[in-house]
């Protein structure tokens, strides 16, 4: 009786194979992993989005409308991360509103500044490596952050 070979060996063949075949296939454009990004990337990617955005490549910052609001995309750190910003002039915020919403959320942050106007400001770290589909999350966070922001804060 001729023997053909262990099932255990001849399933890690088969599943080597396979590996080798599923890293060779192509990466989606979704799937790159993004370090940095540069302010034309940012700005791309905020256009993809159906934002109008206009650059100030001087200070690596995106002006862009959310919700009808003048709001800001930072790129800082050498491209390593992003930061959404939003400010205000003449509004009802009170230091314990902005308080009391730096209390309860985990993934934005307020301030009111010397001359008593609020802020509210996202950062989205990307030196360990992030997808577009990351970054687009981080647009929808922020976009749910300035509508929450405005009707508990303002």
């Amino acid at each position: 009786m001729k023997r053909r070979g262990s099932p255990v060996v001849l399933f890690a063949l088969c599943l080597g194979l396979l590996s080798c075949l599923i890293s060779a296939l192509p990466l989606e454009a979704s799937d790159i992993i993004h370090r940095r990004l540069s302010l034309f990337e940012v700005r791309d990617l905020l256009r993809t989005e159906g934002y109008q955005t206009d650059l100030d490549a001087g200070n690596d910052v995106c002006h862009f409308k959310m919700m009808g609001y003048s709001v800001q995309m930072f790129v800082a750190d050498g491209g390593e991360s992003i930061q959404f910003h939003c400010g205000w002039a003449d509004t009802d915020a009170t230091l314990r509103s902005v308080n009391a919403w730096n209390e309860g959320m985990r993934f934005s942050r307020a301030y009111i500044d010397s001359d008593g106007d609020p802020h509210l400001e996202l950062d989205l770290d990307l030196a360990g490596g992030v997808t577009r589909a990351r970054v687009i999350d981080f647009l929808t966070t922020c976009r749910i952050s300035l509508e929450r922001f405005v009707k508990e804060v303002l």
